[in-house]
């Protein structure tokens, strides 16, 4: 089997991979970006580890969705102004980082070194994670 380069792999060649790269909440206008930038990272690795066998894309179209998803609710958290409908939001979009964070511990778990591909992955979930818990202290400029 061939071997992928690290660079394909953590998306050096992406155009706005630094975001990918850094740590901490993003700024507002950067988490779309930070959403089309998983989806690459996404397709990069299914067509990374794909090779391996044909039984590693099941998951592909649900892995796509969740981070659709999570990026829909993040939309909505932050344009939601009515505190009950926010709240529910913010409960679902709670549950999508969780499920979210799951695939990339999945994604991460694959490879065995060096360790900055896993550190890579596992940041992914946290920079979104940390950016919802910014908004919801109020923090959101």
């Amino acid at each position: 089997m061939s071997r992928v380069p690290v660079s394909m792999l953590t998306c050096t060649d992406m155009e706005g991979y630094e975001l990918l790269r850094t740590y901490g909440p993003l700024a507002l206008d950067e988490v779309d970006q930070y959403f089309e930038l998983l989806r690459g990272v996404l397709d990069r690795w299914y067509s990374s580890v794909g090779i391996m066998g044909p039984a590693i894309y099941i998951d592909y179209r649900e892995n796509e969705h969740i981070i659709g998803e999570t990026q829909r609710l993040f939309d909505e958290m932050l344009e939601e102004d009515e505190p009950v409908a926010a709240m529910k939001v913010r409960d679902k979009l709670h549950m999508m980082l969780e499920a979210l964070n799951c695939v990339m511990r999945e994604m991460a778990e694959v490879f065995n070194g060096p360790a900055t591909i896993r550190e890579f992955y596992y940041n992914l979930p946290a920079r979104l994670r940390a950016t919802y818990e910014h908004v919801l202290m109020g923090d959101d400029e």
